[in-house]
């Protein structure tokens, strides 16, 4: 069986991974980033096997992975007070971008970081995460269960990368 699927993945903790046919323009899969709170610690930490287990169902399928070239999120406010994530917070965001990407490696997927701006400006985004849902429901009106709530902005996100991707991807 060939390469078709494109996998698009949004990787922080409130993200998502997609599958996307783009042959017959279809979404396949959407899970949001699987999560696990081990003795209740203050910190959810990536299910790792989760994560292995659901690309691993697909990954003959997937020719090309997008991934999310993400950053830290602090910035100076008018004070000059450093405000956004904390530290730990950045290292765990970084880790877990890591770690997603070497599950995909491990599979022999394909690999490519895009830039949010660079993928949301090709598909007519903002930064507002409300036009990402709105634009989801738009070309996927059948999965749009998958985008009612705000906080679903990372599966809406996910699907849209592998539908950027693959309109600039010729061979998978």
């Amino acid at each position: 069986m060939s390469r078709k699927h494109i996998l698009g993945v949004d990787p922080g903790f409130k993200g998502a991974l997609a599958l996307y046919d783009p042959y017959n323009k279809a979404c396949v899969a959407i899970k949001d980033m699987p999560l696990l709170n081990f003795l209740n610690q203050k910190r959810n930490t990536l299910d790792l096997f989760d994560l292995a287990q659901w690309i691993g169902l697909y990954a003959s399928d997937v020719g090309l992975a997008l991934v999310e070239k993400v950053s830290a999120m602090t910035y100076k406010d008018r004070h000059g007070e450093i405000r956004g994530q904390s530290a730990s917070g950045a290292f765990e965001f970084g880790r877990s971008t890591g770690v997603v990407q070497g599950i995909i490696a491990s599979f022999n997927i394909p690999t490519v970081l895009v830039h949010p701006a660079s993928w949301k400006s090709a598909m007519g985004l903002t930064s507002n995460k409300q036009d990402s849902l709105d634009k989801a429901k738009t070309l996927f009106p059948t999965h749009r269960h998958y985008f009612l709530r705000k906080k679903d902005d990372g599966r809406a996100e996910a699907l849209l990368m592998a539908v950027f991707a693959s309109k600039y991807t010729r061979h998978l």
